[in-house]
């Protein structure tokens, strides 16, 4: 299904109105939107929007942040060379501590990228079952002839779009209804 704010002409204000005001409700009133719509946009749309800029911003923010510490190790590794080759001890033994402490920052900094992608990986896998679960709740209170039909209308939209079932969800199709997808020409 097409979400019905993305498809709409007002949508950067919608979304800045739900960043701004944080109130789905006076969101969707001030549109005159459905409240399910305005709801369900921002909780798998400009979620995954703000989420996906705040990675950018965080990863383009570690790169130079390690690149400049690599920088400063390799700086600090020539003025070990030079003061070793010049025989200025106590600067080579100030170098070496420097390198040291490098060394330790770089570690650090890598394990903190590492254990915020792993919290990141978290959030995601938890979105996704919850996501999950509450289709799978829904499905369940669902009679079998309702199941039926959400099929039946499943498998017309998928072959509306070509049939791609990489597009949209396929969970609830049997596999005999995604093989009718599979092989059925658009408009039958």
């Amino acid at each position: 299904m097409r979400c019905l704010v993305c498809s709409d002409e007002r949508r950067k204000d919608i979304d800045r109105d739900l960043v701004r005001l944080g109130n789905v409700s006076k969101v969707s009133q001030k549109y005159k939107l459905p409240y399910d719509s305005v709801y369900r946009h921002s909780r798998e749309h400009l979620a995954a929007v703000a989420l996906g800029a705040g990675k950018r911003s965080l990863k383009m923010h570690s790169e130079r942040l390690f690149n400049e510490l690599l920088e400063l190790a390799a700086t600090t590794k020539d003025i070990l060379r030079s003061a070793l080759d010049d025989n200025h001890r106590g600067l080579a033994l100030k170098s070496i501590v420097q390198s040291r402490n490098n060394i330790e920052v770089l570690t650090r900094f890598i394990l903190s990228m590492e254990e915020l992608q792993m919290k990141q990986n978290t959030i995601e896998v938890q979105e996704q079952q919850q996501s999950s679960r509450w289709f799978r709740e829904g499905w369940a209170a669902l009679s079998e002839e309702d199941q039926e039909t959400y099929r039946e209308i499943s498998i017309k939209m998928l072959a509306a779009c070509g049939g791609n079932l990489e597009q949209e969800p396929a969970d609830t199709l049997t596999a005999s209804d995604q093989e009718m997808v599979r092989t059925r020409k658009p408009g039958q």
